[in-house]
């Protein structure tokens, strides 16, 4: 029985030093050129990528990409959103008068308060 655990060690130690072997392949630097070619690969995306996101912020400040009735546009949807509100406010105001009829039938009260 003591054989056959020694065997079962030199196996193993065998098949480690094979992976070790392997791996020290896969662990071998990269030459130079090839990492030349990646730096500047990295450069390039990083450069691209910076003016792609300046191109942006230029389009939106310059509002070059919007409609020419973008304006129009955004004065009707502000008009809308007075007019809910000022919808709003008149159904809290006519809330108020049903719940205390005094004090919503009596301006000059709540004004001197």
């Amino acid at each position: 029985m003591a054989a056959t655990g020694s065997d079962g060690n030199s196996q193993t130690q065998a098949t480690a030093a094979t992976t070790t072997e392997e791996s020290g392949e896969a662990l071998e630097q990269p030459g130079p050129w090839r990492r030349l070619r990646g730096a500047l690969g990295r450069l390039g995306f990083h450069v691209v990528d910076n003016m792609s996101f300046v191109g942006e912020v230029l389009v939106d400040f310059l509002e070059i990409g919007k409609s020419e009735y973008h304006k129009e546009f955004e004065a009707i949807q502000k008009q809308r959103r007075k007019k809910e509100k000022m919808k709003k406010l008149q159904e809290e105001a006519e809330i108020a008068a049903i719940e205390d009829p005094c004090e919503a039938s009596s301006p000059a009260n709540t004004e001197g308060k």
